[in-house]
């Protein structure tokens, strides 16, 4: 029963702590996509057009062609409805790399085989910023490293959550990619990642147009932040996925937010 305190001035419940969501990463937040939510959505008949940005900075992801447009509203992750891609579909966000990034997602891959990109994008051949698998170990490139490898053996139809990180650290240019919650890429590079091309999702912008390794499977959330993204922020934002989209299982043990969800 939630407890009532009323003054001269105001009253208000206390129904325990307020549950943490992206939003709770400020003004870093610059893309957040949520499919569970169907009012942020639209749609021709099962076909996907747009996602609206829940970061408020109107960076909405679209499709204008139809043949191109992932599927919504028939398959879904814990009960959540997601997002669904196959090899031709895919989505334009609005908003582009640069040298301080992070970018998340929840996935459930349809296929591991070849190079499947998640999301990605380039200026030119040597400034990219991607994440996804290729033969079911987890890639990922960055500036001029291309071929950055992590966790092998990722199944389809398992969900998972993807986070690279990438910016300028104490010393060195940095990337970092996470696996729910443990880290499989710690690298350096020296190059840098332009900002003339923006963000796809289900698939990688190479500079202007559609690569070939595009994204075959299920996305239920995206997130994009305009830093490298403190451990802090990152095991919230890993805590608030993971039990939302039902892999609390394949946290670390050692994880703050295995047992239960950050709060605010």
């Amino acid at each position: 029963m939630p407890i009532v305190y009323i003054n001269s001035f105001v009253s208000f419940a206390d129904s325990g702590p307020i549950p943490w969501t992206p939003q709770d990463l400020g003004t870093n937040l610059r893309v957040w996509y949520n499919a569970s939510d169907s009012t942020t959505v639209t749609v021709s008949g099962s076909n996907l057009v747009q996602v609206d940005d829940l970061s408020g900075n109107g960076n909405h992801a679209t499709q204008p062609v139809g043949s191109s447009q992932p599927v919504y509203g028939t398959a879904t992750i814990n009960s959540k409805n997601v997002i669904d891609f196959n090899s031709t579909r895919f989505m334009t966000t609005g908003y582009p790399p640069a040298l301080n990034r992070t970018i998340a997602a929840v996935v459930q891959y349809r296929s591991t085989s070849g190079l499947k990109v998640v999301a990605g994008a380039r200026e030119t051949l040597s400034q990219r910023s991607y994440f996804g698998v290729n033969g079911g170990t987890v890639r990922a490139g960055v500036s001029e490293n291309s071929t950055l490898s992590g966790t092998s053996g990722l199944t389809i139809n398992t969900t998972y959550t993807q986070i690279l990180k990438h910016g300028q650290g104490a010393v060195n240019k940095e990337a970092h990619h996470y696996l729910d919650g443990t880290e499989d890429i710690d690298d350096t590079f020296t190059g840098v990642i332009g900002s003339g091309e923006n963000y796809m999702i289900g698939g990688f912008n190479d500079q202007g147009s559609v690569h070939s390794s595009r994204y075959s499977g299920l996305m239920g959330e995206f997130v994009i932040t305009d830093n490298m993204m403190s451990d802090s922020d990152r095991q919230k934002l890993e805590g608030y996925l993971a039990h939302k989209w039902g892999h609390t299982a394949s946290l670390p043990a050692v994880h703050p937010y295995k047992s239960s969800a950050p709060t605010a």
